[in-house]
């Protein structure tokens, strides 16, 4: 178990040696390039495409539906439909 632990600590030691030669620079645009890679990932996986709710409805059932869903959700209304 020894030889485990002190290998790890070797491998350590010489990745922390060579992390201290790189220069702020490359932490800087490491850092930038991992926001900017955060920011694409959120709009991505925020992507919701808009759905149809129901179709073929009257005037009467349209508007009982949208006092039903109330106005925090984004509606339109096309072609008999709600989208």
């Amino acid at each position: 178990m020894n030889k485990v632990v002190d290998k790890a600590k070797a491998i350590w030691g010489k990745v922390w040696e060579r992390l201290k030669k790189i220069s702020k620079k490359i932490y800087i645009a490491a850092a930038a390039a991992l926001v900017v890679l955060a920011v694409i990932l959120v709009i991505v996986l925020n992507n919701k495409p808009y759905s149809t709710l129901v179709t073929n409805v009257s005037m009467d059932e349209m508007s009982s539906v949208e006092c039903n869903i109330g106005t925090a959700l984004p509606i339109r209304f096309t072609n008999n439909c709600f989208i």
